[in-house]
């Protein structure tokens, strides 16, 4: 059984946001631009990038939790980064374990951070 979830991210920028999201994802995975937006072709599952005047509309889907779970957390992680000039905040209404979210989002910040800095360590030069 698939499952979906279908968050927001309010914004008068949706039509930018969601083309540099759609741009830079399609470097790793598949993403066909549609009438009303983008398709996605996640590794986790799918998801549609959908525009509007003032939220840029993203809809995840996946064969089980964990997938959809990871499919918003890439589409979050990635947007936020990009808007955070704009402080974006995405929204998923419905969504049953918050707190499992959460604790998900803030460990794999903490990776990257920790990739970061050890990618910044290993291009140091080194100390005579």
């Amino acid at each position: 059984m698939t499952m979906t979830i279908t968050g927001t991210c309010a914004t008068d920028r949706a039509a930018r946001y969601g083309k540099q999201l759609a741009s830079h994802l399609g470097r790793k995975v598949q993403v066909t631009e549609t009438a009303d937006g983008w398709r996605l072709a996640l590794m986790a599952g799918e998801a549609t990038l959908t525009a509007t005047p003032d939220a840029l509309v993203m809809t995840a889907s996946a064969p089980d939790r964990d997938g959809l779970l990871t499919a918003m957390f890439v589409l979050e992680s990635h947007l936020v980064r990009f808007g955070e000039r704009d402080e974006l905040v995405v929204h998923w209404p419905g969504l049953e374990n918050a707190q499992e979210y959460a604790e998900l989002l803030e460990r794999r910040r903490a990776e990257r951070e920790a990739r970061k800095a050890a990618e910044k360590a290993a291009s140091a030069p080194a100390e005579a």
